[in-house]
């Protein structure tokens, strides 16, 4: 029987690959590399199961506590975002500050104070954008107190305004601590629960101070209801049958609800568990063993979280779960990933035998050419295809090697600063040539915004350096108009200031200005450009420009700017002068 038939016999019997020895060298590495894992992994879950175990169980046990405080850190991160934003807001400073100027200090002539129309016209506004946003917030109050711990005004429960959180009705020892506190710090703090307004409700506090021209006053506060916290403690998913959570204050007592312990014993009940002794140690995540008081194993560990350390409340998040529901759920996870791995290794070892011998030849040209396409070898080569299948194949991979020529073309231009280059789109679908376009022309406006946008960084960091030093109204118009011009790459300026007595502009400092019959230097609001653009407070730009108005001189003769840019100069909305630039160009 000749090669040929041979080689066709075997080609039948499904095992020509066992007769080259690249196929074999295929088909014993696809068995090597699936069995001997494989068995390797077997030994190691009989003989170190147990530790393999240990390590499942810490893994299910930590990744359950972080899961949660992950949940529960959202709250608190978005609280101290939004209280950091309100206390630094200028129009609650600004409001906040004349009714603490205003607030009488007798409790009654306060409470009606808080009722005047003088006072619901300061506040009115701020309620309503206030209570439009806490629609979206897990808390449903703003507080403001002043600096002795009077409620001046609150968002959302008006009956509040008035109330004294130092001595009145609503006082607690846990309040006090953080918002005295609060009172000599620059960061957010929290309190302890405690309970508060008229539903006598558990919440916890967020205390921000508010400060104008360094001079506290007060604090701008969070009620966060506790259920909130109780709501993410006490869900049971993910939580198997048996896991519990809950925090414990520093005095080891319960702080929030949990599947097992209702809201009952917030307040009353004594963490007794081992996860008190890892606390005491400092020990967090660590997982340990202990028993109940009905005799069963449980696993314990805690964690505490970042962000109510940073806001000064030292609440552990603690953990339980009976060790029975793991050592179960790890010991169904083995015997699933032995049984996964067998049928992987089984099937491996079918597909190998069977497809090698058709895919070895085709598959290895494809194989080199891809792999000079993976280290930018982007030359095209010659594939011997044994079917249609292959021929497509190798087309495709063809027409990769060209779009890759493309897109390195692309790259190449771009990298020298040229983004006229663009990839033709092959197909509707061809989403990556597409997408390199879109690059392209983003990086393009991308590089245009950033040039405008450090071109606008520098002339104000220039004019902010010139600006600096003791220097009189004279020098430092005159520096001004000077670098503008200069900056703008312009060629004439003046710089025109308002006199608020005499409702008039006049010519300050210029740069390359020629004082000519009938070019005024001092305009009233309304006259000429200048003053049309003081009066309007808007940019006039001016082009053409008359033959009489400014013109530009060297010592080669002089020539009228083609281009007038007139602009005011106002700070806080009011008038102080008018900046006057022409070019040539």
């Amino acid at each position: 029987m000749s090669t040929h038939s041979n080689q066709e016999l075997f080609r039948k019997k499904g095992i020509l690959s066992f007769k080259s020895s690249l196929g074999r060298m295929m088909v014993f590495s696809l068995m090597f590399f699936t069995f001997v894992p494989v068995t390797i992994l077997s030994i190691v879950l009989y003989i170190d199961g147990r530790e393999g175990i240990d390590e499942v169980i810490h893994n299910i046990v930590v990744n359950n506590a972080e899961t949660k405080s992950e949940a529960i850190s959202t709250v608190f991160e978005d609280g101290r975002a939004q209280i950091m934003e309100l206390a630094k807001d200028e129009r609650m400073v600004n409001t906040f500050s004349d009714i603490t100027a205003e607030a009488p200090e007798d409790f009654s002539e306060l409470m009606q104070y808080l009722r005047t129309p003088k006072y619901r016209g300061k506040t009115d506004d701020i309620r309503a954008n206030h209570l439009s946003a806490l629609e979206f917030c897990s808390y449903k109050n703003i507080l403001f107190l002043d600096a002795n711990g009077r409620v001046l005004y609150a968002a959302n429960d008006k009956a509040l305004a008035g109330s004294d959180m130092i001595n009145g009705k609503y006082a607690a020892a846990e309040f006090d601590h953080a918002f005295y506190n609060a009172l000599k710090s620059n960061n957010p703090l929290v309190s302890d629960v405690f309970v508060f307004g008229p539903e006598q409700q558990p919440v916890l506090m967020i205390l921000r101070r508010m400060v104008t021209d360094e001079r506290t006053l007060g604090v701008i506060a969070f009620p966060i209801p506790l259920d909130v916290i109780n709501s993410v403690t006490s869900d049971p998913t993910g939580m198997g049958e048996t896991g519990e959570v809950f925090f414990m204050g520093d005095d080891f007592v319960l702080r929030s609800q949990s599947r097992f312990k209702d809201k009952s014993k917030i307040l009353k009940e004594k963490i007794t568990t081992p996860a008190v002794d890892l606390y005491k140690n400092d020990t967090p995540l660590q997982v340990i063993t202990y028993l109940n008081d009905e005799n069963q194993e449980l696993f314990a560990t805690y964690t505490e979280l970042p962000v109510l350390q940073e806001l000064g409340l030292k609440w552990p998040l603690v953990l339980t779960i009976h060790a029975d529901e793991i050592d179960t759920f790890s010991g169904m996870m083995r015997r699933h990933m032995i049984w996964i791995i067998a049928g992987i290794f089984l099937l491996t070892i079918v597909i190998s035998i069977v497809y090698t011998d058709k895919l070895l030849y085709p598959i290895l040209q494809l194989t080199n050419w891809v792999k000079n396409i993976s280290i930018g070898d982007l030359r095209l080569h010659k594939v011997t295809p044994v079917s249609k299948e292959f021929r497509n194949m190798a087309d495709n991979v063809e027409h990769l090697t060209n779009t890759f020529r493309s897109i390195s073309k692309v790259a190449q231009a771009i990298s020298v600063g040229d983004y006229s280059q663009y990839i033709e789109v092959r197909h509707q679908d061809d989403n990556l040539s597409k997408s390199i376009n879109q690059m392209k022309i983003k990086l393009e406006e991308a590089t245009k915004v950033r040039e405008q946008q450090t071109w606008i960084k520098d002339g104000q960091s220039g004019l902010n350096e010139i600006m600096r030093g003791d220097k009189d109204i004279e020098d430092i118009t005159k520096d001004i108009i000077t670098y503008l011009t200069k900056y703008l790459k312009a060629q004439v300026g003046a710089l025109y200031l308002y006199n608020k007595d005499k409702n008039d502009l006049t010519l300050t400092s210029s740069y390359a200005f020629t004082r000519r019959k009938g070019v005024k230097t001092k305009y009233t609001l309304g006259e000429g450009m200048v003053g049309q653009c003081a009066k309007e407070q808007e940019i006039i730009l001016v082009s053409p420009v008359p033959e009489n108005y400014i013109h530009v001189e060297s010592g080669l003769g002089e020539t009228v700017p083609r281009v007038i840019l007139v602009a005011p100069i106002t700070f806080e909305e009011e008038l102080i002068g008018v900046i006057e630039i022409g070019s040539v160009h």
